[in-house]
């Protein structure tokens, strides 16, 4: 009904319902096809949707959030919590339908009770955001935030490290593995670090074509084994875990090998390890991987293969005292393992340890306003709305994840109009 209503209106829909058959992945094409239009439009009722393998949301959440990395105006409608609606129609269990509603309440939501009232609203919020789009499409617009903005705060220490490391292994980058160690404090924002640094910093870094995907990932990382089996059983499990990020069914060491070369792209693959779930052997896990890497025979001409392990410290602040006390000696347990790693002992590999993550001051900001920031934001207004808000805070320094949030508004809130 919504679709015919706009193209009524003289407008093209792009909708799952109306695909064919196709070679392109259901999720890549969902999200290409999100990206490639001018509006999106979400309708959602009390159903979360499908999980696709490999993915811990759904593909309707994803949807969405492909929508808003790339700055299409996002016209949210919700379905009333006391509208009539099929039993049938409704998740069992509402947890992440539920978190899903309230994640997209961060909009100007349109709540709806009726087929009617959608059809009405929809069309006069389409009506609105074209005029909108039509008349900074007349002036220079601004172009639109990206996702990963307030992230690229000040991590220049671990991005010279970065590149230090590539000019050393530049002759070998093609033959053998370049193994990461990236850890930090879990409020830090690891992931977002190895996003900004798949999308951002290595294809400048190579001088790769500046264009999507230049750097292969597999899908949302590897999280670590914390079963408690013998070390063993452990490796064998993960294996397999990377044969399945691979596509392949078997985790016999040939097969992964042929498939690493069979991708087009440089590859990232990334294993998220958390110190809350570390351990006794979790030492001697690290160093079965890291001999699989050294392993690895020569990959075919110009290939290159990244591998990350991201090591979150558990944050101590809201713990007991007891807690705290066996959390922190723990920390420290595996700070000094990384600290004691010696990649030496892998003549097949590359290694780099990463400067440990850490919180950010105002100063550490200055260079993101001025290189970043900037292309978006009225800087001396931001400047001055970060330092209030770091007096407010009462803090020399700010872990990331609540730095990015109050950095996202504050973008918004000092957007450069159009000219």
């Amino acid at each position: 009904m919504v679709a015919e209503a706009i193209r009524k209106l003289r407008h093209q829909t792009v909708a799952m319902e109306d695909y064919t058959s196709t070679e392109q992945k259901p999720v890549d094409k969902c999200i290409c096809d999100v990206q490639s239009c001018d509006i999106f439009i979400g309708i959602y009722a009390f159903r979360y949707g499908f999980i696709p393998e490999g993915y811990d949301i759904s593909i309707t959440h994803l949807e969405y959030e492909a929508a808003g990395e790339v700055g299409i105006p996002r016209l949210i409608f919700l379905i009333d919590e006391n509208a009539r609606w099929t039993i049938s129609a409704v998740d069992i269990d509402r947890t992440k339908i539920d978190e899903f509603r309230k994640i997209v309440q961060e909009h100007t939501v349109t709540f709806l009770t009726d087929d009617k009232e959608l059809k009405a609203e929809v069309t006069a919020a389409l009506h609105h955001t074209i005029r909108e789009l039509q008349a900074q499409a007349s002036s220079s617009p601004v172009p639109p935030i990206p996702h990963r903005l307030p992230y690229l705060s000040n991590r220049s220490v671990q991005e010279s490290e970065l590149e230090e490391m590539l000019v050393e292994c530049a002759d070998c980058l093609h033959q053998k593995p370049l193994v990461c160690i990236i850890h930090g404090d879990d409020q830090e924002c690891h992931d977002t670090f190895v996003e900004k640094i798949q999308k951002d910093l290595l294809p400048e870094m190579l001088y790769l074509p500046n264009q999507p995907n230049s750097i292969g990932r597999l899908e949302k990382g590897i999280d670590w084994s914390v079963e408690n089996h013998p070390v063993g059983v452990r490796f064998e499990r993960m294996l397999r875990k990377l044969a399945k990020k691979l596509k392949i069914k078997d985790c016999e060491y040939d097969l992964i090998v042929e498939e690493l070369n069979a991708r087009l792209n440089p590859l990232i693959i990334d294993f998220r390890i958390l110190t809350a779930n570390w351990q006794d052997d979790d030492n001697e896990l690290i160093l079965r991987w890291l001999d699989f890497w050294n392993r690895l025979p020569d990959l075919a001409y110009g290939k290159k293969l990244f591998v990350f392990f991201t090591i979150k410290y558990k944050n101590t602040s809201q713990l007991s005292f007891l807690k705290a006390r066996r959390q922190n000696k723990k920390n420290e347990q595996v700070r000094r393992f990384i600290e004691q790693l010696n990649f030496e002992e892998y003549p097949n590999l590359s290694g780099l340890k990463f400067s440990e993550l850490a919180a950010i001051t105002v100063e550490d900001l200055e260079e993101w306003i001025v290189n970043d920031a900037a292309t978006y934001c009225d800087c001396e207004q931001l400047r001055r709305e970060i330092v209030l808000f770091y007096h407010a805070q009462k803090l020399e320094k700010i872990c990331m994840v609540v730095l990015a949030e109050r950095l996202r508004e504050l973008c918004r809130k000092t957007r450069l109009p159009c000219l």
